[in-house]
């Protein structure tokens, strides 16, 4: 699905202006909705929050359209809306971290969040992630 997201957004660049990172915001939220692939996945959970409450394909994209004021978004902008915090902070980067389980949330890679070469986590954030690696090392019986 990551594959498929970026070809869209590769598309929408206006022809003479393809080296340029971004691209108009409603062109790309409506190319991703008429694409005939992403019509069959609009109810595909593509992200699950910190407590972990789903979101589908299309609430993402009214969420993007609904929160994001700027006139064009960059492909790194726009991949932070699939992250757990929901968006990236200015400061952010994205550090794409490819899963090889199959099935994983409609086929969308997990993402997460890295500023500058540490990777800063709010404290929600971190108990969620100490919680998960505590629960992988216990041992159940």
């Amino acid at each position: 699905m990551l594959d498929k997201l970026n070809e869209v957004f590769e598309s929408c660049k206006e022809r003479g202006k393809e080296h340029l990172p971004d691209v108009e915001t409603p062109e790309l939220i409506a190319s991703i909705a008429e694409d005939p692939y992403f019509e069959k996945c609009m109810a595909t959970v593509v992200r699950e929050t910190v407590d972990g409450v789903k979101e589908p394909l299309e609430s993402l994209l009214h969420r993007v359209l609904k929160n994001y004021k700027l006139p064009t978004i960059e492909w790194s902008t726009f991949l932070g809306f699939f992250t757990k915090r929901g968006r990236l902070r200015e400061s952010e980067k994205l550090n794409l971290q490819l899963n090889k389980k199959a099935g994983n949330m409609g086929g969308l890679d997990d993402v997460s969040l890295m500023s500058g070469q540490e990777q800063e986590e709010d404290f929600e954030m971190k108990a969620y992630r100490l919680g998960k690696e505590l629960q992988r090392k216990l041992v159940h019986k």
